[in-house]
């Protein structure tokens, strides 16, 4: 999980009691095989988006192996169907609790590689994921699409594609990819330090590992590394679970390093999908991987890319910017500002630092949460009352 000041997203499996869409999914190669790569910002975790039109319009979609159904924004299916509006019907399990979703239009889809005929949506509210990516996300392509055939994740180099199943890769690592006995949800069956764990693979969490509480105690991770407690904003609300980074880490055949490790917050998604944990962006990043679902299987190599190391928050405030200010979401446990009382809710509105004696105008960043050990901060609060504090590592 990325370790910023900033609200984290983690997905949510949609649906419980939801539709099983029927479509037609075509697979379709370009003639430049390069042009099947879709980019993606190695330097920083973040969910997989895609290129795509729906029903002909550009649209921003978030590939994500943790949803279940395609989901559609509630706000771009009132903006292009005439001011109609999908009325919630369904009640779906998501990060932070329970929220609602409404089944959604029959669309017509184009990705890159693939042409989706005639596909059964449902629709939710976007507006927190939008906020926490703050960037547009009209649809969450789930499972019924991706699960159709093989994606290849190779993060470390920039970029990933959808493939079609059948993919041959002798050099590589392999692990079973299976689904849960419903079919809701696809995880893999790997060693995690000495122990055989069943982890869901969730490519709309920015993370990189989370256990419940029982997988943290028989790994030990959580036994010989400094912890703190993080926010994850999903569709259901917000989850505090607890956060180390392992220097090193046993994953299959690879051993893997600096990995944001969380416990669940209580009830949180793997328990829901009664396995082990997940395995989310900040984690894949390290690997180059397929996960071909047809053919269940994972396939995995270390990734020869240098993969920046996640930042650190060193403040220890995950806020978000709204209507001017910096509002705190959550106040990490044993950071600078759990020590100096700081609470959620309480509003910034103004930052400046003082790094090697040169004083920073921060205007509407937030890179002050992950400012060098030892640089002072000085904070003006919306109640007009001034704070200082000093960065410092603390997990």
């Amino acid at each position: 999980m990325l370790a910023s000041p900033f609200l984290l997203l983690a997905s949510g499996g949609l649906a419980q009691n939801a539709p099983k869409p029927e479509t037609t999914i075509s697979y379709r190669p370009p003639a430049d095989p390069a042009a099947s790569w879709s980019s993606y910002d190695r330097t920083k975790a973040g969910p997989l988006f895609a290129e795509a039109t729906i029903e002909g319009r550009r649209a921003a979609v978030m590939v994500d192996t943790g949803v279940t159904f395609t989901t559609l924004d509630l706000g771009w299916i009132k903006q292009f169907s005439n001011g109609a509006e999908a009325q919630p019907t369904l009640r779906v399990a998501a990060t932070g609790g329970t929220t609602s979703a409404a089944l959604g239009p029959v669309v017509e889809l184009s990705l890159p590689s693939y042409d989706v005929h005639r596909l059964q949506t449902l629709a939710a509210d976007f507006s927190g994921i939008k906020s926490a990516l703050s960037r547009p996300v009209d649809m969450a392509l789930g499972m019924n699409v991706i699960g159709a055939g093989s994606l290849e994740l190779d993060l470390g180099a920039g970029h990933w594609r959808f493939a079609p199943t059948g993919i041959r890769w002798p050099q590589a690592a392999t692990a079973r990819l299976l689904y849960t006995p419903d079919r809701y949800h696809s995880y893999i069956v790997i060693d995690i330090e000495g122990h055989v764990l069943r982890l869901g693979v969730d490519t709309g969490y920015d993370g990189g590992l989370m256990l419940t509480k029982n997988a943290a105690t028989i790994t030990g991770l959580f036994d010989r590394n400094p912890t703190t407690t993080v926010a994850s904003a999903g569709l259901g609300g917000i989850a505090i679970s607890t956060l180390a980074v392992p220097t090193k880490m046993k994953f299959g055949v690879s051993e893997l390093s600096n990995i944001p490790t969380e416990i669940e917050a209580d009830g949180g998604l793997p328990t829901q999908w009664k396995l082990d944990g997940l395995i989310g962006i900040d984690l894949l990043r390290q690997l180059h991987a397929v996960l071909d679902f047809p053919a269940s299987t994972f396939f995995y190599l270390p990734s020869t890319e240098v993969s920046q190391a996640p930042d650190r928050a060193t403040i220890g405030i995950q806020s978000e910017r709204k209507d001017g200010a910096w509002r705190i979401i959550h106040v990490m446990a044993n950071s600078p500002a759990a020590g100096a009382g700081w609470k959620s809710g309480e509003r910034i509105c103004a930052v400046s630092r003082v790094e090697r004696n040169k004083t920073i105008p921060q205007g509407t960043n937030t890179t002050w949460g992950v400012s060098s050990p030892g640089t002072k901060l000085k904070f003006k609060m919306c109640d007009g009352s001034i704070r200082r504090l000093t960065a410092r590592n603390f997990y």
